[in-house]
């Protein structure tokens, strides 16, 4: 008798553990379009970004990068508190603080620059993640923010035929809120 219940009572125990658990089916890997809107977690700053899968990390526009007490030295400035602004989808402005990680040499076809990358909160697609991003000037190209491997690893699959030509829903009900 007790080699019928066995089985019996192990379904009950594991149906009853996923239920008081409230765990949910694992999300698959998210869709992203060759371009998609991106919050930046620490200001609430929203703005369009360009999708790289050729990018080991994120990159940001930023603007008056400050680091006190920093030295003219870059590298010199590792671990220390830096002070930048970014610029919204409006053209609004906003301070963002962090540590510098690390800086990295980034090369071009027109030269070889020194770039700070830092940490920070970003939020895309609903998926929010702490990643290292660098600091540069993105006044030129057509996006200020590139959103690469070390964001989207993991947790999307590229299609380049989508563009995001709106806001993400969530977002454009917030937008709408004030318009009654």
């Amino acid at each position: 008798m007790w080699r019928r219940l066995i089985p019996i009572v192990l379904f009950l125990v594991l149906v009853i553990s996923v239920r008081v658990s409230g765990a949910e089916p694992p999300v698959g890997p998210r869709v992203i379009g060759a371009t998609a809107w991106l919050v930046e977690g620490g200001s609430g700053a929203r703005m369009l970004a360009r999708v790289d899968t050729g990018a080991a990390s994120c990159s940001l526009h930023a603007e008056e990068i400050l680091v006190p007490g920093g030295s003219e030295e870059m590298k010199a400035n590792k671990g220390k508190k830096v002070r930048f602004r970014i610029l919204d989808h409006a053209g609004e402005s906003h301070w963002v603080e962090s540590k510098i990680a690390s800086t990295v040499i980034v090369k071009n076809a027109e030269r070889r620059e020194r770039r700070y990358k830092v940490w920070v909160d970003l939020v895309c697609h609903g998926v929010e993640k702490r990643v290292c991003v660098t600091l540069n000037d993105r006044t030129t190209m057509e996006s200020p923010a590139l959103l690469g491997r070390n964001f989207l690893k993991g947790d999307f699959v590229v299609d380049v035929a989508q563009e995001a030509t709106a806001l993400e829903p969530d977002e454009a009900k917030a937008e709408n809120a004030g318009d009654d």
